[in-house]
């Protein structure tokens, strides 16, 4: 779990630097455990205008005003990096 939290935050450092954008999807392989890890990082506007359906109006509004006023700063919560196995 070392070296996936590892390229988990090397991802998030090229985000933050401006290299990469989100959502950004990744895979990690992990060879001695035969394991594939698909891991898409979001923020939270961009989470909630891609999944609007599950969420309120006032939240997809606050989501649209955030995205609109550029101030939003890179967060990364663990509810918005989904990993698939």
């Amino acid at each position: 779990m070392k070296r996936l939290r590892s390229i988990f935050q090397e991802a998030l450092s090229l985000i933050q630097a401006g290299q990469e954008k989100v959502p950004l999807a990744f895979s990690y392989e992990e060879p001695r455990y035969r394991q594939r890890f698909h891991i898409v990082v979001w923020d939270r506007p961009r989470f909630v205008l891609a999944h609007q359906e599950h969420y309120r109006p006032r939240t997809i509004f606050n989501a649209k005003a955030q995205r609109l006023s550029q101030k939003v700063l890179f967060q990364v919560e663990p509810l918005f990096a989904a990993a698939t196995f």
